[in-house]
């Protein structure tokens, strides 16, 4: 990427400058058009405005035009924030009928994903019934830093992470890119499972884990019986980090019983992570409280 196509952007400001346009055509074709924003408009980033401004007018307008949509909300959310850079979530909602959009719709989709991708990013749209959601994840370095710095630059925790393999279980791929993310800054070797049956395959045939970062709700095996069956049949004792959503004491208390080691709450920041991964292999002030404790301070 161009040095000159970089520029420093408030993400608020730069997001409600591209919605304005879109207001009045929105309202000629009878749509109510929301945006909601997040604790990430408050990030000053730097990032190629131009790809970006052309990735959002393409999707809002092709939502427009294509959806049949009465109402359409769109908002951000910072995903997750290191000291170089930050990932930031968009989610466009509508509520058109999604068996009688035309390929045109799906064909500006697949032009929007090539986008997409071009910004170091993940994509993913669910439809269901009367109600369509497209996310999608893009990268941008942070104002704070020297956007020329180099990035991939490790933090402390490389020290105690960068010889240690981790197996990362999750079936969400813009949750599998936050995680990848944390990790490759830090130099750690990475293989993904997207559920819990490829991953107790994978542990079978890896000859060393270190650490397993498992998400809780995923399709052919979740992973509280993933879990149970590495700790009973397998008869491993590799340090495993469940993933959970909400303050549900329940899925607290599945993850212990099941045999995780420690618990972290979705969304979480990088630092947060990491710091339970070195709980396991760092020095004693890297020492987490036991797992009931961390539920209360995450």
């Amino acid at each position: 990427m161009a040095r000159s196509t970089l520029q420093t952007f408030e993400l608020e400001q730069f997001v409600h400058e591209i919605l304005a346009n879109f207001k009045s055509p929105a309202e000629k074709n009878g749509i109510e058009l929301q945006v909601k924003d997040d604790i990430a408009s408050l990030v000053l980033l730097y990032g190629n405005t131009k790809k970006i401004k052309f990735l959002l007018d393409t999707v809002l307008q092709n939502t427009i035009d294509h959806s049949g949509a009465t109402k359409i909300c769109f908002s951000t959310r910072q995903l997750l924030k290191t000291n170089s850079d930050i990932l930031i979530e968009f989610v466009l909602e509508d509520n058109g009928i999604t068996a009688r959009r035309p390929f045109a719709y799906y064909r500006t989709l697949v032009i929007a994903k090539s986008m997409i991708n071009d910004l170091d990013g993940k994509s993913e749209l669910i439809l269901a019934g009367g109600h369509s959601t497209l996310k999608f994840v893009i990268k941008c370095n942070c104002k704070s830093c020297d956007p020329h710095h180099d990035t991939n630059e490790a933090s402390a925790f490389s020290e105690y992470l960068k010889t240690k393999q981790v197996l990362i279980v999750e079936d969400n791929e813009i949750n599998q890119l936050s995680i990848i993310h944390i990790l490759q800054k830090e130099g750690v070797a990475f293989q993904v499972a997207s559920n819990g049956r490829e991953a107790i395959d994978m542990l079978e045939k890896m000859k060393s884990c270190d650490l397993v970062i498992m998400d809780l709700e995923m399709p052919y095996m979740d992973g509280v019986d993933a879990t149970n069956y590495i700790r009973k049949k397998l008869k491993s004792k590799v340090p495993i980090i469940g993933m959970i959503s909400g303050e549900d004491k329940a899925h607290s208390l599945r993850c212990i019983e099941a045999g995780m080691n420690q618990f972290i709450k979705k969304p979480f920041k990088a630092e947060e992570l990491l710091l339970q991964a070195c709980s396991f292999f760092g020095p004693e002030f890297y020492k987490l409280e036991p797992v009931r404790r961390v539920r209360r301070s995450a």
